[in-house]
């Protein structure tokens, strides 16, 4: 006799890859607004940061609570669950459990879950949304080289305006930075700063290898050359060094003997010379070797500025790893900077990601990440471990130019896959 199949069988059927540009109208949805909270400046209006995370979490309580709860949920849990022990150690240990701040980062942690449970395709809509926003950035650049964007911002008053004169301007689709008065002409696509676009393109050019067989060649032509052309646009000291390890995936490398295999051997010994010349001359740009000298001398230095980079902000927040290395010191400022009563309630700006991670929660939180990354991505990469060791090193290693995990994209890798394999 035939059996009826219900609609809980046709949820439990698995799920196929999905045709590169076939994602669906709630895929793209769910990944546009995950992207936009996850560093676009203009979340902050009209009523603040915290109020726009509350709204976005209540849309996708619902969304996630109409498809049901079926797949990985344990795992989900587990993670919530050691985040939360991590929040109530410190909150026996301090004596002060700061409520409203362990809530925004929950709320946080809730909008990574559940972007990753909606979303059936996550790298192919990562992708595809990158790509898209890349093409975007790069019309805005390029308005910006010619002028154009100067008119624009005398109608736009800024967002940010920092001591030195220097502000920063959104249009809701994009992100302009002024150094005495003048356009940088640096882009950041529509997130807070040129390094935090780096850092995603970087994540989607990873990503990249892993929906490059669900795309014609044109597509993963097209979707390549945008997210390497932005790269190169904003100019960024980070994305310069870590692409090539977000490069690597897309190398396809077959040792079997073969002509095609000699011939490859061939131009790479060819442009070998090329390419070392190549990197010597990148290296010695402003933006890579002597920024980094001046940011290393600024830390030697340890003054009131040191802090603002990458090496000054380690230093600062060692003492803190080094004093608590297992759980941190959490994330309210009376507890973060206890070591440094007069930035309690104000804050210091600091520019190391990685660092203040550690600083907040410890190895215990950076393991946590870590195992739950590594566990979550044999699902959606390939069988080799190695590609889950190079997707952690690349999350490490993007950390230590901006606070990425302080926004949800960063956590949804924790949680995937969601519905389907991405």
């Amino acid at each position: 006799m035939r059996q009826h199949q219900t609609a809980g069988d046709k949820d439990r059927r698995p799920h196929g890859p999905t045709r590169f540009g076939n994602e669906s109208r709630l895929d793209m949805a769910v990944m546009l607004l995950l992207l936009v909270v996850s560093g676009n400046p203009a979340v902050a209006f009209p009523a603040g940061t915290e109020a726009t995370l509350v709204a976005v979490t209540l849309l996708l309580i619902v969304l996630v609570a109409f498809q049901g709860f079926r797949q990985r949920e344990a795992a989900a849990a587990t993670v919530f669950t050691f985040f939360l022990l991590i929040n109530l150690a410190h909150g026996i240990v301090f004596h002060f459990f700061p409520v409203i701040t362990v809530l925004g980062w929950f709320v946080r942690l809730f909008i990574a879950y559940a972007a990753s449970r909606l979303i059936r395709s996550f790298a192919a809509a990562f992708v595809r949304a990158m790509t898209w926003l890349g093409i975007l950035s790069l019309v805005f650049w390029g308005l910006g080289l010619v002028g154009v964007v100067d008119i624009i911002l005398q109608m736009v008053p800024p967002y940010s305006v920092r001591s030195t004169g220097n502000a920063a301007y959104t249009i809701l689709i994009h992100t302009f930075h002024t150094d005495g008065g003048h356009l940088l002409q640096r882009n950041c696509g529509f997130f807070w700063e040129p390094g935090a676009f780096a850092g995603y393109l970087l994540l989607a050019i990873f990503t990249l290898s892993t929906v490059r067989n669900t795309m014609t060649r044109q597509q993963f032509s097209l979707s390549l050359a945008v997210l390497l052309a932005c790269l190169a646009s904003t100019i960024s000291t980070m994305g310069y060094i870590v692409l090539p390890i977000a490069m690597l995936p897309l190398l396809r490398i077959h040792w079997t003997p073969s002509p095609r295999l000699y011939s490859r051997i061939t131009l790479v010994c060819l442009a070998l010379p090329f390419l070392v010349w190549g990197t010597w001359e990148v290296w010695k740009l402003e933006f890579m070797s002597t920024k980094i000298e001046w940011q290393y001398d600024m830390a030697e230095e340890k003054g009131a500025t040191a802090r603002m980079s990458r090496f000054g902000a380690a230093q600062f927040d060692w003492e803190y790893i080094r004093k608590r290395p297992m759980l941190g010191w959490g994330m309210h400022s009376q507890t973060r900077f206890l070591l440094h009563p007069q930035f309690i309630g104000n804050p210091p700006k600091l520019g190391n990601g990685f660092t203040a991670y550690l600083a907040r929660f410890g190895f215990g939180g950076l393991l946590l990440f870590l195992v739950a990354v590594w566990k979550s991505s044999r699902y959606w990469l390939s069988p080799a471990r190695s590609r889950s060791f190079l997707l952690c090193l690349l999350l490490i290693l993007t950390l230590q130019s901006e606070n990425f995990l302080g926004y949800p994209l960063y956590m949804a890798f924790m949680f995937l896959p969601g519905r389907g394999r991405p």
